[in-house]
């Protein structure tokens, strides 16, 4: 589902609960199981592994002007992660969410040439069922140089640093052209030995993803 809330973008993502917590010798079907991120150079469908290659962005497509489509530059398999959106700031508790959610409607009911903000991912976090959001990093920028709580001046200052063009993809409301799913996926979420072993958990980095749902060829729109 996708709603429009003056400029603002709301991509609501329902995300598999986890069944517990990741072994200490997890193998990549644990790792996705539990939405975590294998490391990049394991080189698996559930790493971030040569996304570059994996779609582009091509601007001013069709009959609008400054019309975006995200596009498949191969065949990529089910399963496989195909963008990943770039440098987010995540929102884990209700309160932080409902001041952001204050703060872009205002702002974005200011009717001179401002600044607006562009989107945000919501969903639910598994561990606890709670709402959070995720906010790109402009969006973040913009309410840091606001007067806001230190609570959500500390969120929105703690962004991954993922570079990508997911938030590029666009939405169809025609099930059969879905051909990819947004899913939130735990980053750098723990540590691990030579072997692969887990060390420790840490707090999450929270990244939004998205991973192929149906045949995708050369050349094809991305959606979702």
């Amino acid at each position: 589902m996708i709603q429009l809330l003056m400029s603002l973008f709301e991509w609501v993502v329902t995300i598999c609960e986890r069944t517990g917590p990741l072994c200490t010798s997890p193998t990549c079907e644990d790792r996705q199981a539990q939405l975590f991120l294998c490391p990049a150079n394991c080189g698996c469908k559930n790493s971030l592994t040569r996304l570059a290659e994996k779609s582009r962005v091509v601007k001013d497509y069709g009959l609008r002007s400054g019309n975006t489509e995200l596009i498949s530059n191969t065949c990529i398999v089910e399963g496989e992660f195909v963008a990943v959106f770039e440098e987010t700031a995540t929102m884990w508790s209700q309160d932080e969410v409902l001041e952001f959610e204050r703060v872009a409607v205002k702002q974005n009911a200011i009717e001179s040439d401002v600044q607006k903000f562009e989107f945000f991912v919501s969903g639910s976090n598994p561990e606890n069922q709670c709402h959070l959001h995720i906010v790109p990093c402009e969006d973040a920028e913009l309410v840091l140089s606001m007067e806001i709580t230190s609570s959500l001046r500390h969120s929105l200052q703690s962004q991954s640093e993922w570079k990508g063009v997911g938030q590029y993809v666009n939405h169809t409301c025609y099930k059969r052209h879905q051909n990819v799913e947004l899913q939130f996926i735990m980053v750098q979420a723990m540590q691990e030995d030579d072997n692969g072993n887990a060390l420790t958990t840490v707090k999450p980095d929270v990244t939004v993803v998205l991973r192929k749902k149906l045949e995708i060829q050369p050349n094809e729109f991305i959606r979702y």
